[in-house]
């Protein structure tokens, strides 16, 4: 179907003061905003698959918004959970700092070297989420994560990104990622705070990384 202009010009200003209650869903305003520069120029724009999948999510946002957002989700506190991730080009690994609990992963040999470092960092970090989320004690509401990684990158993209993937197919696994970590936060009501780290100081987690042995 086709969107025009002054209906995506609407829908922006709409959707950018929820990315003030929902700061995850700050990943996807960028799509829709090159949607609204194309329909600028031609007065309608066929939304892109992208477009659409980001639609999707953000009803869930909006959902999630209308029920009301807890203001301990809106201020800066104390982190309940606090882990680091890294990721190598043959593997992944994380860990908890406030349970001790661990895991890695070996890349299999035909699936090394299909992405970036930063990717597979970006990734590892979601993984560390899930798994925090799934073994005990869970993600309980109101939780705060501080999570750790040493890929600047990484930690920018876990905050706010704008991967287009109609421009690289590189940005498919990013935004898969973004998506997933999104609603997984949403899922939990839980809220992140990404944090770089030196690797010199990220020791346990490079070698989960790394040590498959």
């Amino acid at each position: 179907s086709l969107v025009s202009y002054e209906a995506l010009d609407t829908l922006i200003r709409h959707l950018n003061r929820c990315g003030f209650l929902i700061p995850q869903a700050r990943h996807f305003l960028g799509r829709v905003r090159t949607a609204k520069h194309k329909a600028s120029k031609r007065r309608h724009v066929r939304l892109s698959p992208a477009v659409q999948a980001d639609r999707t999510l953000w009803l869930s946002f909006l959902q999630a918004a209308g029920q009301g957002i807890d203001m301990n989700l809106l201020t800066f506190r104390h982190p309940t959970h606090v882990s680091r991730a890294d990721a190598c080009e043959h593997g992944l690994g994380g860990y908890s700092l406030v349970t001790g609990k661990a895991w890695h992963f070996e890349i299999p040999l035909h699936l090394r070297l299909r992405t970036s470092l930063n990717s597979l960092e970006h990734l590892a970090s979601y993984i560390q989420l899930a798994f925090e989320a799934s073994t005990s004690p869970g993600l309980p509401p109101q939780s705060v994560i501080l999570t750790g990684t040493d890929s600047t990158t990484a930690a920018g993209w876990l905050h706010k990104s704008s991967f287009d993937n109609s421009t690289s197919d590189s940005h498919s696994l990013q935004l898969m990622v973004a998506r997933a970590t999104a609603q997984l936060l949403l899922d939990q009501s839980s809220v992140l705070f990404p944090k770089w780290f030196a690797g010199k100081d990220n020791q346990v987690a490079d070698s989960l990384s790394r040590d498959h042995h």
